[in-house]
């Protein structure tokens, strides 16, 4: 959902939060080396973190479907969770690189 400047998820579930927090988790870490962090305990800027979230959506959903628009993430992450598994297992590395050219809403 877009609110102003502002991307935002809401969720529906405290099992779909679980999921979505969990992931931001992994996709934070697996996105330190093209964000130039080396620990994901730090605070990154606003424009890193949409990148995080919102091209890590965008690129999970091209990794799973082949399409960057992703309608309900909690969908999108059974989906993946049917196919991989666990988050753990997800291939990062092909999800990094098609969330590499997000460029939020002005770019």
């Amino acid at each position: 959902m877009q609110i102003a400047e502002r991307e935002v998820i809401t969720c529906r579930s405290a099992s779909g939060w679980q999921r979505c927090t969990e992931l931001h988790g992994l996709l934070r870490h697996n996105f330190g080396f093209a964000l130039h962090v080396t620990r994901d305990d730090v605070p990154i800027p606003h424009g890193q973190e949409m990148r995080v979230q919102c091209g890590g959506l965008k690129g999970l959903n091209v990794v799973v479907t082949g399409s960057e628009t992703v309608a309900d993430a909690d969908d999108l992450l059974e989906h993946t969770l049917q196919r991989w598994g666990t988050l753990d297992a997800l291939p990062y590395s092909a999800v990094v690189q098609a969330a590499r050219c997000y460029k939020g809403r002005h770019g």
